[in-house]
């Protein structure tokens, strides 16, 4: 009876480890440490450019900035072009 106990744990735990591994490598989010911003419709990953933003790091990740770029810059998005999702 302690054999068969021992057998369905380790079976569960194996069963477990697999669910936990490949629901965590199947994911779709987005690291923690990634900023993309949506402007005028169109997703930008600015994480590199946070700490260069001349106006200092005013984004607001994973939100629709739309209104500040253009309030700031106009709806020419050419100067974003580097920073497109390329995951879109």
């Amino acid at each position: 009876m302690k054999n068969i106990i021992v057998v369905i744990m380790v079976v569960v735990g194996v069963v477990f480890a697999a669910f936990f591994f490949i629901s965590r490598n199947n994911r779709s989010e987005t690291p923690l440490n990634v900023c993309n911003v949506t402007i005028l419709g169109v997703t930008y990953d600015v994480t590199s450019f946070r700490k260069q933003h001349e106006g200092g790091d005013i984004f607001e990740c994973g939100t629709d900035m739309t209104k500040q770029f253009t309030q700031q810059h106009g709806e020419d998005l050419q100067r974003l072009q580097r920073y497109l999702n390329k995951a879109q």
